[in-house]
């Protein structure tokens, strides 16, 4: 037994020696890590979550089976988007202190080993303040927005001997809201359960909400004869809520026409073009429209700042009050806001040669934009208070 005890004490003699220096570096490792962890626990202090709901949803019917309305197809689609987003938020200030020398061989122990001497170890210069400041509140917020888009599509397709006739009615919808909500408490308790109940400052609510919407009636016509000659009329009614309501819609036509020369007769029947396989020349016009500007910047907004008002008497503790302000982001009324115009015109080729083994495509663009939703580039005199209109 005796010489077991031995050998056992002279193996932790060994390991001790061979491996001394790496557990003294494991243990200033955790040693530095104990106040770092405490530190990132008492700055987690927020929570958010968020929640998505989408549905999506479709509904086609083929009339293939009728000989009337052969060619008819319907679609109706529905889909639907609500996201929320919640957060909660403590803010606080707290200390912690770092002991700089510790107890124990490795410096590792907060705690005295028999009766070593406490003195130096408790002293306040042994001591490192660590402050940290996440400001002093209480906050929870809620982010919602709730957007659905329905779509309704009739098209036509149908040969009669050697005409093609095709058509397209379409009504697009589409509303979206989003709405805002803070509130702010100061100075909660330190047994705060993180309701504005459990706190004595100021608090602060604020809330907002804004919505949207589009509509829009599309149509569409095309004609083939033999192959040989196409045309398309389109025509979109748009309305958009960005605009007052006497300007919520605009009206775009397009046309677009074209010709395939290697489809007729009289090209087939001429030696010297027989190395040509396709040839169409084609040409188009439209009209588009765009709403890419701020919303509401038709109507004036009103808002009230508190003790920014007039202050009335001779008291110096009278209170400012209120004042009637103007929201300095739509300030510049401009009622006559609607959709910009982009006319665009283009005229092309496309030839096919060699068995079609060479491809040549050539197109002209001309895009002309007027009506354009800028602001404008200029000075105004301070006195305005606001800027330019778009």
């Amino acid at each position: 037994r005796v010489t077991a005890i031995v050998n056992q004490s002279q193996l932790a003699e060994l390991v001790q020696a061979r491996w001394g220096q790496r557990v003294t570096e494991l243990r200033e490792a955790q040693r530095d890590m104990v106040p770092a962890y405490l530190q990132t626990r008492l700055c987690d202090n927020g929570r958010n979550m968020t929640s998505n709901s989408n549905i999506n949803g479709s509904l086609s019917y083929d009339f293939g089976w009728s000989k009337i309305l052969k060619g008819l197809k319907l679609k109706f689609s529905y889909s639907k988007s609500i996201s929320t987003d919640k957060t909660n938020e403590y803010g606080s200030a707290f200390t912690l202190y770092q002991m700089t020398s510790r107890f124990g061989s490795a410096a590792h122990l907060y705690n005295p080993i028999g009766d070593e001497d406490t003195t130096p170890y408790y002293a306040e210069g042994n001591f490192n303040p660590i402050t940290t400041n996440n400001g002093d509140y209480l906050s929870r917020s809620m982010i919602r927005t709730d957007n659905y888009q329905i779509n309704f599509t009739a098209s036509y397709a149908r040969d009669f001997g050697r005409h093609h006739v095709s058509g397209l009615f379409s009504i697009e919808k589409s509303e979206a809201e989003s709405e805002y909500l803070v509130g702010t408490v100061t100075q909660p308790y330190e047994f705060t359960s993180g309701q504005s109940n459990s706190a004595t400052g100021e608090q602060n609510t604020v809330f907002t909400r804004s919505e949207s919407g589009t509509l829009s009636y599309i149509g569409r016509l095309n004609y083939a004869y033999a192959d040989r000659y196409v045309f398309e009329f389109l025509l979109r009614a748009d309305a958009s809520t960005k605009f007052a309501p006497e300007n919520y819609w605009g009206t775009f036509p397009a046309i677009s026409a074209g010709w395939v020369v290697s489809e007729e007769p009289w090209f087939q029947n001429v030696k010297w073009l027989n190395w040509v396989d396709f040839l169409k020349v084609r040409a188009s016009w439209g009209l588009t429209g765009r709403d890419n500007t701020a919303a509401w910047q038709w109507m004036k907004v009103y808002a009230l700042d508190a003790n920014r008002g007039i202050v009335l008497g001779e008291g110096t503790q009278n209170d400012s009050g209120r004042r009637i302000t103007i929201n300095k982001t739509n300030s510049a009324v401009n009622p006559d806001v609607h959709w910009d115009k982009s006319y665009k015109t283009n005229v092309g080729f496309d030839l096919q040669v060699l068995n079609k083994r060479l491809a040549v495509n050539f197109d002209y663009y001309y895009e002309k934009n007027r009506e354009m939703l800028l602001n404008l580039m200029q000075d105004i005199p301070a006195t305005i208070g606001t800027q330019s209109a778009a």
